[in-house]
């Protein structure tokens, strides 16, 4: 696996991770001011689609190039 491909796949996880542990945050915060959840129940569907998307990137693009131009868009 080619070092810049690493490098971006390695920030697309974290990212994710973070994003995971904001909402998190984010929806015990709310909760404790008396907020009501609605559409809780799709939630684990789209971890699982964020997470086949992370698992299609690491399966097809492990042997490619990074490609400033696609990056940067």
């Amino acid at each position: 696996m080619q070092t810049a491909a690493l490098a971006f796949l390695g920030f697309v996880v974290l990212e994710r991770l973070g994003e995971l542990a904001l909402a998190r945050w984010n929806t015990a915060r709310l909760l404790e001011r008396w907020a009501t959840e609605v559409g809780a129940a799709h939630y684990p569907a789209m971890v699982a689609v964020h997470s086949a998307w992370v698992a299609c990137l690491l399966i097809l693009s492990h042997d490619r190039t990074v490609m400033p131009g696609w990056l940067a868009l």
